[in-house]
């Protein structure tokens, strides 16, 4: 593999551990947010950007935090939905 090709496809900070983060990402089954947490906390040693990178991970941590604080939200919602279904549907008994 050319030097340029190793560069866009392999670079060393993508194969530290002998694994690419990529790979544990998918293994994993991670979404989007929480894939690049991983891969930004991950890589942030080698790059030498390691606070911008540690940024970005928060970032996208934030976000899925986010996600995950509405989505629980519409669960409680659709819960007290149906308790007040079930309420309302014993007072007609």
């Amino acid at each position: 593999m050319e030097d340029s090709d190793k560069n866009i496809n392999h670079p060393d900070h993508y194969t530290v551990g002998g694994i690419e983060v990529y790979d544990f990402i998918e293994s994993w089954k991670l979404d989007f947010a929480i894939g690049n947490v991983v891969k930004y906390l991950a890589r942030s040693p080698y790059k030498g950007k390691k606070l911008e990178d540690l940024k970005k991970a928060r970032w996208y941590l934030n976000k899925a935090i986010e996600r995950e604080e509405k989505n629980s939200l519409k669960i409680k919602e659709i819960s007290l939905d149906l308790a007040g279904s079930k309420l309302q549907a014993y007072r007609d008994g």
